[in-house]
């Protein structure tokens, strides 16, 4: 998705330093920000919130000293007439929960700026950005981002699971909080079910060991059938009336080839019985 570059950041900041320019760009690039900056101000109070709880982690998550970071965060006061009502809108954006997953949990979390949820949050955004690499590979940012949002703003779901610095200490609790919701599940609950599903996804997101998906292509009877010619036939060696049906030439991809798979494996042998026409005279039917 794109995000804003120097020349916008001019437009909206028209205050800000050359020397600020370059690590504005990066921050708002990590974060995913629009090009438009909608909600940036919700955001901005979310970053900055979670800086004044804990500087030097905030500061080292984005790659800035605290001195540079704080600056940089004291410019968002002069925002550009043209940009504001974008800014400042407090609507939640289309397509931002599976497009920008950060941005939307920033967003959401202006409502959640408490020291208990502000330690979760930044907890799981520097495991999120120092592993973002394979958690992007497989495709499981929007899944874990989700899960994250959806079980701390769950009021049934133990607090030992976000507030912990220790990376097994975290996977702990939420394995054992889930082993006790399946004991519990008797009646199969749907929401119980849910925070299940939701813990497990939180789970493979620090531990990092997501199964990778195959989707195998299932062949149809009519498909099989087509592969067979109607027209040859060969005799079994060994046998005078036993004949089986000519395949086709098959075209494999070249992964399957390499992998030494062979053309005629997937297909079962389609035997025929030749017989001899029975010389007894048909009847007549008048």
């Amino acid at each position: 998705m794109s995000t804003p570059i120097i020349d916008d950041i001019k437009k909206l900041l028209p205050r800000a330093p050359d020397y600020l320019l370059i690590p504005l760009e990066r921050l708002l690039d990590l974060i995913d920000c629009p090009e438009d900056f909608r909600g940036l101000k919700k955001v901005h109070a979310t970053i900055e919130y979670l800086f004044s709880i804990g500087p030097e982690k905030i500061s080292t998550l984005f790659e800035l000293d605290e001195l540079s970071l704080s600056e940089l965060l004291s410019l968002f006061s002069g925002i550009s007439d043209i940009f504001y009502t974008e800014y400042s809108n407090k609507s939640h954006g289309k397509g931002w929960i599976s497009q920008r997953p950060i941005y939307s949990l920033l967003f959401i979390f202006y409502d959640h700026r408490t020291p208990e949820a502000g330690a979760a949050l930044t907890y799981f955004l520097e495991h999120y950005i120092k592993h973002e690499p394979e958690i992007s590979f497989g495709n499981r940012n929007e899944s874990s981002v989700r899960a994250f949002r959806l079980l701390y703003t769950d009021l049934t779901i133990d607090r030992s699971c976000f507030a912990t610095d220790s990376l097994n200490e975290t996977i702990t609790n939420i394995f054992n909080i889930r082993e006790i919701l399946k004991e519990e599940n008797d009646d199969d609950n749907s929401s119980v079910s849910s925070r299940i599903s939701y813990l497990y996804d939180l789970e493979h997101f620090y531990r990092l060991d997501w199964k990778k998906r195959f989707s195998r292509p299932r062949t149809s009877e009519k498909s099989i059938r087509s592969s067979f010619s109607r027209n040859k036939i060969e005799r079994v060696v060994g046998s005078e009336s036993l004949y089986k049906a000519s395949l086709n030439k098959q075209d494999l991809k070249k992964y399957l080839i390499d992998a030494g798979i062979t053309a005629t494996e997937d297909y079962p042998e389609l035997s025929i019985v030749k017989t001899e026409q029975p010389k007894v005279p048909k009847p007549k039917h008048e």
